[in-house]
């Protein structure tokens, strides 16, 4: 198998900038190649989603990491949109939260969502997280759409 050469796509939505920057931020140090979109307005999730108007040309993303506190909509009315839509379905959704409660988590679940993870507010937590996160959903669980990179392949192991 040859690794993979195009980045993995990934749309991040949430309302704040400050986990985005945290995020490209633990991603920059990590083996696979990411290209972020973060976007601060569920409406626009929506309408980069549906390539509407000036999202027209916009890739399709790979994965979606999605925060609960999004401008103008929610996380639920993402979540329901792209669980909702036969060729987003596919595309998995990764709860990406500060929230621990479980009506969140449970709401998010019924909902579709792929998984529920806790975002950390530590720094060095928030980047093992995250390398968690490429480790498993890059480079080992096989993503619709990408060309594969085998983690078993690569030398790599889990610490």
């Amino acid at each position: 198998m040859q690794p993979r050469t195009k980045p993995v796509k990934i749309l991040f939505a949430e309302g704040g900038t400050y986990d985005a920057d945290r995020l490209s931020e633990a991603f920059r140090g990590l083996p696979t190649s990411t290209e972020i979109h973060h976007m601060k307005d569920a409406a626009a999730v929506l309408d980069f989603l549906s390539h509407k108007d000036a999202y027209d040309s916009v890739p399709r993303p790979d994965m979606i990491l999605l925060g609960l506190d999004l401008d103008n909509g929610s996380a639920a009315q993402v979540l329901d949109a792209v669980k909702g839509d036969a060729d987003l379905r596919a595309i998995p959704v990764i709860v990406f939260s500060g929230s621990a409660e479980e009506e969140h988590r449970r709401d998010c679940y019924s909902r579709g969502a792929n998984a529920y993870v806790l975002k950390p507010a530590d720094p060095a937590d928030f980047s093992k997280v995250v390398e968690i996160l490429e480790k498993f959903w890059m480079r080992t669980a096989r993503l619709p759409g990408l060309q594969e990179m085998n983690f078993f392949s690569t030398g790599a192991s889990f610490s």
